[in-house]
Order: C-alpha cells, then structure tokens, then sequence
C-alpha cells in the first residue's frame, strides 16, 4: 500500500498516513467475523446459565421474586444518572475483559449512544 500512495500522490507517507495505510491493511486482510441472531445467542446464554444453576434460568429468576419486601421497581423509578451509571459500570467491566482495539471500538460505540456523550473514565 506504501508503494501505492507514493504512485499517487508522489511523495512517502507521514507517520500518521503510515499508521492508517498499516489499519487498512489489517481490516482489508481479516476475515469476516460471523452474525450470529439474537436469538441464537440467548438459546446459548440459557444452555451455559443452565448448566451453572442446575435449572432452567427462567424459573430460577422466579425464585428470586419473594425474597424481598420492597417492591418491584418499575421503570420511572430509575433516573437517568443511574441509568447512565449502570451503563458506564457495564461498559467497563466489559472493556477490562476485551483486548485494546476491542475495547476501544467499545468506548467509541458507546460515545455515539442516543442519550449523547458519556464519560467513560476510571
């Protein structure tokens, strides 16, 4: 791709041009990662949460519903900052276990939410 972009626009790359050139390469050269639908995966959460509760996770869940006096929450209950945290908390508990490019692909998709931009800091 070097030899290319000398062809073109006749001078080397900068740094920065090499970088991007070196990104495109890699994109251009991995193969396709597979689609897998919806609900494939919950059929597959489902398998592996079953095996971990010895029991279906539906029913289990159920189980759950009387082990408290307070009532159930609904969804005016839960503000928008706690919302916003719950999601930053997610979101990095999720990027700790990913690799760096994975992780900021992450951040940069959760940048570009509906809800505007959240600072995902530590």
């Amino acid at each position: 791709m070097i030899p290319g972009f000398v062809a073109s626009h006749g001078r080397s790359p900068y740094s920065r041009e090499i970088l991007r050139l070196r990104q495109r390469a890699i994109l251009q050269t991995r193969p396709g990662e597979p689609v897998h639908p919806l609900a494939e995966q919950v059929q597959g959460w489902r398998r592996r949460a079953q095996v971990l509760l010895d029991t279906g996770p539906v029913p289990w869940v159920a189980t759950l519903r009387d082990r408290t006096d307070l009532p159930l929450p609904r969804a005016d209950d839960l503000t928008r900052p706690m919302l916003t945290e719950v999601g930053v908390i997610a979101v990095n508990v999720v990027a700790d276990e990913l690799d760096v490019r994975s992780r900021e692909r992450l951040r940069g998709g959760v940048a570009t939410n509906p809800w505007g931009s959240v600072r995902l800091g530590r």
